[in-house]
Parts: C-alpha cells; sequence; structure tokens
C-alpha cells in the first residue's frame, strides 16, 4: 500500500508522454505539406510527358563530344535545350532540371568533352590539389575557344544527321537555347554574344534565341561592361548567397551577379537565391536528412549529389526522374577528385529545415527556367506574365527575381 503514492504518479507522467506523443505533429508531415502548398503556386507544365534518352559519341578521334538526348516519346518535334555541364561532370549532370525541361515538351541535348568530364580529377593538377592552376587552365580563353567549337561541331553534325537517323527526329533546330552551369555558363554566355578581353564577340550558332548561365563564370580581371554589353540574345543568370569559388580564382557570390547589370535592357533576367550555391545549382539531387543529421549542426551542410531526378512528390519538385546525377570523382581535396563543394550555407539551422529550404530553391529554379524557356522559345505571353506578375511574391521566401 505504501508503494501506491510513488507508482501512480509515475505511471500518470508515463501515460502524459505517450499523450503528448500521439499528439505531437510530424514534423515531416508538417514540411510535405508546405513543399505541397509552396508547389502548387509555381510554374508548372498542363501535362508532363514521358521521356526516352539516348547516349552516343560524336566527333573525330581526339576531339570526341560525349551526347545525351532526353525526348518526350509522344512524337514531334521539340524546340531544342543543349545542356553544358560543369568542370568534371558526365552527361548524366543536371538531371533535376533536364528532367523538368523534357517531360515538359524541349529536347534536351546534354553534350560534354571527355576530356572536361570525370577524367579531368585524374589529372596531374587534381592529383596533387592544385584546384587553382586546373581552374585557370580550363577556365581559360583558349580551352573556351574549344569547348565552344565542340558545340558548333556538334550542333553541325546533329542538322547532318536530323535527315535520316531518328535519334534528332525529335529536335527542333530552329528555336534553341544554350544552358549551361559553371564550366558550361561560360561557354553558353560566349556562344551567346558575351566579349572575351579584345576579342570579338562569338556570334550565336543559327537557331539560339536564348542562353541560361547557372553560377555564371566572371573573370574578376578585365572590363565588365563592354565584356557583356554586346550581349543581345534573351538572358536568364541564376546564382545565388553560397555560389561560392571552389577553384580559387577569386570568384565571390557578389561577382556573379555582375553580368546582369551590365548586359542591355530587353529580356534579361537574373535569379538570386539566397542561399543557392554549387550543389544546389548543379541540379543534382537533394538527399533528405538523415537520423544522426536531424539535430542542429555548426557550419556548412552540403546536399548530397548523385543520382535520381526531380521526384514525384512534392518534396521532389517537378516531376519523377531517372538516374543521372554529378558525373565526377570521389569528392575530397588532395589526390584523386574534385574540391570540395559549397553548401547551402545558413549556419546553424536544423537539418530538415535547410533540407526544406533547398527543396523549395530547387522548385524555384525548375519553374523559373522552364517559364523563360517558354516565354523565348515558345513566345508564350503568359509564360512571360508569369515571370514578371507572379513570381516575385511567391519566390520571395527563396531569392529574388530581377529583369530589365
Amino acid at each position: 500500500m505504501k508503494l501506491i503514492p510513488i507508482i501512480l504518479p509515475a505511471l500518470l507522467l508515463v501515460a502524459g508522454t505517450i499523450g503528448a506523443c500521439s499528439f505531437r505533429p510530424d514534423r515531416a508531415g508538417i514540411e510535405e505539406d508546405r513543399l505541397r502548398r509552396f508547389a502548387e503556386r509555381s510554374y508548372r507544365p498542363e501535362r508532363r510527358l514521358p521521356v526516352d534518352g539516348r547516349d552516343t559519341r560524336i566527333g573525330s578521334e581526339g576531339s570526341e563530344i560525349d551526347v545525351k538526348l532526353l525526348c518526350p516519346t509522344t512524337p514531334g518535334r521539340y524546340p531544342l535545350v543543349i545542356y553544358l555541364p560543369g568542370l568534371g561532370e558526365s552527361t548524366l549532370a543536371g538531371a533535376r532540371w533536364r528532367d523538368t525541361w523534357a517531360q515538359a515538351g524541349y529536347a534536351v541535348l546534354t553534350l560534354q568533352r571527355p576530356v572536361d568530364g570525370p577524367q579531368v580529377w585524374s589529372s596531374a593538377d587534381a592529383r596533387r590539389g592544385a584546384f587553382s592552376q586546373l581552374g585557370r587552365k580550363r577556365f581559360g580563353t583558349e580551352q573556351l575557344a574549344a569547348r565552344a567549337q565542340a558545340v558548333q561541331e556538334a550542333l553541325d553534325e546533329i542538322r547532318r544527321r536530323a535527315g535520316n537517323d531518328a535519334m534528332y527526329a525529335c529536335v527542333d533546330l530552329s528555336r534553341i537555347a544554350l544552358v549551361g552551369f559553371e564550366l558550361g555558363a561560360q561557354t553558353a554566355m560566349a556562344l551567346a554574344g558575351e566579349r572575351y578581353r579584345s576579342a570579338t564577340a562569338l556570334r550565336p550558332p543559327e537557331g539560339v534565341k536564348a542562353a541560361i548561365a547557372l553560377s555564371p563564370y566572371v573573370s574578376p580581371a578585365g572590363e565588365v561592361n563592354g565584356r557583356y554589353g554586346a550581349l543581345d540574345t534573351a538572358t536568364l543568370i541564376v546564382t545565388g548567397g553560397a555560389d561560392e569559388d571552389r577553384y580559387g580564382l577569386g570568384i565571390t557570390p557578389a561577382l556573379r551577379q555582375t553580368p546582369f547589370r551590365h548586359l542591355r535592357e530587353g529580356n534579361k533576367y537574373q535569379l538570386v537565391l539566397n542561399d543557392g550555391g554549387y550543389t544546389l545549382l548543379n541540379g543534382a539531387d537533394i538527399a533528405p536528412p538523415t537520423e544522426s543529421s536531424a539535430r542542429p549542426a555548426g557550419g556548412r551542410g552540403g546536399m548530397a549529389g548523385g543520382h535520381g531526378g526531380p521526384g514525384g512528390g512534392p518534396s521532389g519538385g517537378m516531376g519523377g526522374g531517372r538516374p543521372g546525377g554529378m558525373g565526377g570523382g570521389p569528392s575530397g581535396g588532395m589526390g584523386e577528385g574534385p574540391p570540395p563543394d559549397g553548401g547551402m550555407g545558413g549556419g546553424e539551422r536544423p537539418e530538415g529545415n535547410r533540407h526544406g529550404e533547398q527543396q523549395r530553391a530547387a522548385i524555384v529554379v525548375q519553374s523559373v527556367t522552364l517559364a523563360f524557356l517558354d516565354a523565348t522559345l515558345r513566345a508564350d505571353d503568359m509564360a512571360a506574365e508569369w515571370l514578371k506578375r507572379n513570381s516575385p511574391g511567391w519566390l520571395e521566401p527563396v531569392g529574388q527575381l530581377q529583369w530589365k
């Protein structure tokens, strides 16, 4: 009998704890609901088309180009989006973006020279961790000219094959957008009309109507106004507050925003994400937080890249994906592999909260790039109106869209 006063409060405490747990909101469910409501206001195609992909290699020995083509399986000819990956990436890179565009009715052609792909992380510079030297070489004007020439050669080859090769029957070469990430962004901007040093601007290939630069390369040296002032092509720049320079070339997140200020008025846009960095802008899949990382942690958190497209639900953004992600080597500094990636930034935030922010930012990139493509390649007035009227308030928690 004397034990009752002790046992009863203990039982009541346990019962109260169980009751509290049963009524505690599911954090993952709450975040899923927030993402769903956020995605409902995004720019989306009327329907998502089934997509098929093919791979090949074109070019002669010593100047090969790896090619990956995604096309809707519904017969037809679709505007062409040429995707140029970053340094050390394969043609599987940028799966989240590429799948979104292809499912919305675009032919998406990824081009990467093998010398710019994953094998670059086995180079002597990469093995000894000399990433600044590697970056200066790969972003130099000589290599830029070679990459631009490779894109033109690939387009010429596709035009030759289009008449009798079923692989390219879906491609409409009269409506082309150049989209590049990092190293590919440098190539895309050069082909769109950016001028380097005293050189004259490259003439955009026939059919090019638009360009998108994800994490644009901006040289700290040189006259900026003269470099971008002659660029007439409709342009969208996508960068962010954590868009750091991982090669030590002196490119700051603020510097990446300078091209927009010097572009001519008319169909020029810039999306600046609050925390967008390398591992968001490269379009790799966003890994959910693990149980061990669900508590607050100091410093920056990266985003796992590797495989998968956008995923089917709201946490996955705008569409279901296929395998594909960053094609680089193992991460790390010294030894074989790319330099460390930047994360989303943000300091002391719970991993789950950061994951939700990453997903929202990815949905914004998908929506804005797709609306831009529709507005420029399809002359869709509703898409252009969405960019200027609907998107600013919607994406305000994640970033800012500017235009002129």
